[in-house]
């Protein structure tokens, strides 16, 4: 009986880890997007004055980095994962999670993936 209990109260733990683990990679894709927006948005404003006033390489330099941050965008869940993996990869709940699982496993039902990566 005990160990039924204490099985319920570790699958519901994990549970609860994915569940934080989601809500975090969800706020770190929010965060990186709304930050590489605002970085175009700051290129297209001052393209003109980098054409009028400095030498050409800083537009060719400041048009690079805007196709970098493009295709950041396309891969931002990727990049989003990572930063989660070194931002806290070392907390004792996020360790076995993030050692079985994806980026690509975030965007399914925390209890989907429970079952799925955790199922004994």
């Amino acid at each position: 009986m005990s160990e039924n209990i204490s099985g319920m109260a570790s699958k519901q733990a994990k549970l609860d880890s994915i569940s934080t683990l989601k809500q975090k990679h969800e706020n770190t894709v929010v965060f990186i997007g709304i930050f590489l927006g605002m970085v175009l948005v700051l290129f297209f404003f001052s393209f003109a004055q980098l054409i009028d006033r400095l030498p050409p390489i800083y537009v060719q330099v400041q048009v690079m980095f805007a196709i970098f941050i493009v295709i950041a965008l396309f891969y931002i869940k990727r990049l989003a994962f990572g930063y989660l993996k070194l931002r806290h990869g070392r907390r004792a709940d996020f360790i076995p999670l993030l050692a079985v699982i994806s980026a690509k496993d975030l965007e399914k039902d925390a209890q989907a993936l429970l079952d799925e990566k955790f199922s004994s």
